[in-house]
């Protein structure tokens, strides 16, 4: 049970998010393409006299741009298919 005593310090808390059901779909987009963007330009080097590596990095790139395509699809979907 929460008093007003409670109430009050979680009022004072300077940043408290909201929380939302596609929230967290944004931040795995995000963390996904950062994480395949670095592999990507760290393979350059590796790539240049390697054809499997050469495609093994354009790999790592289509499996970033798909997880992140499907986590910001999924967490708009809201707004496609529930309008208000």
């Amino acid at each position: 049970m929460k008093t007003k005593k409670n109430q009050s310090k979680l009022d004072q808390v300077p940043f408290r998010p909201k929380i939302r059901a596609g929230g967290l779909l944004f931040w795995v987009a995000t963390i996904s393409l950062g994480i395949s963007g670095s592999l990507f330009y760290a393979l350059k080097d590796l790539a240049q006299n390697d054809v499997v590596m050469a495609q093994r990095r354009m790999l790592v790139l289509l499996i970033g741009v798909v997880i992140s395509g499907t986590c910001i699809i999924i967490g708009t979907s809201h707004r496609w298919f529930y309008p208000k």
